[in-house]
């Protein structure tokens, strides 16, 4: 889908006629000017008093999941400190979600795409948390994530919910009470 639809905006494109030897650097060169951004100096966005709560599911399977938190520790070292990156930036890594939303995991909290959050609240749904942290200074440190008996939009029925750490911290069963309950986590440094 990359190159059919992004590179060559030609959605019958065969991906049997890909040429490593130009259609690659092609790619690159149309479409890596604004996708490619790998940029760690966010002083002018944080400055600004922008505020960024990124999240990426574990079993995404169209972006590497492990390039996100690798990202996210230069921002770190380019500003210096886990504490100056967090004023402006949280990272939020979801276990068993696919690419966006759905998955094995608890994977709606929110996010686009995703099935409407069981409570309208802060700590289960990420639209709210950065409202509360742009007008009120509330920077969200964890938050519900919901798993349904189905990915339908219909479904209301809770089947799990897991907690998720603001990254580097990951959430950890407390080794007592019901594994399907979020209560039954805490948010431990790895």
């Amino acid at each position: 889908m990359y190159y059919s639809n992004l590179v060559y905006g030609n959605p019958n494109w065969d991906f049997k006629t890909l040429n490593f030897d130009t259609d690659i650097s092609y790619a690159d060169k149309f479409i890596g000017a604004f996708s490619n951004s790998m940029a760690t100096d966010m002083t002018a966005a944080k400055n600004l008093g922008v505020k960024v709560i990124m999240y990426q599911g574990w079993d995404d399977q169209v972006l590497q999941p492990g390039h996100t938190p690798n990202y996210y520790d230069q921002l770190v070292k380019t500003a210096g400190s886990l504490d100056s990156v967090q004023q402006y930036n949280r990272l939020f890594m979801v276990p068993g979600m696919t690419h966006c939303y759905f998955g094995p995991g608890a994977t709606s909290f929110g996010g686009v795409g995703q099935q409407i959050p069981p409570v309208r609240a802060a700590s289960h749904d990420l639209q709210l948390a950065l409202e509360n942290w742009v007008e009120k200074g509330v920077a969200p440190e964890t938050f519900v994530a919901t798993k349904y008996t189905d990915d339908l939009a219909t479904t209301k029925t809770v089947k799990l919910q897991r907690l998720l750490c603001s990254y580097p911290k990951v959430a950890r069963y407390k080794q007592t009470g019901d594994p399907n309950d979020v209560n039954s986590f805490t948010c431990v440094a790895p």
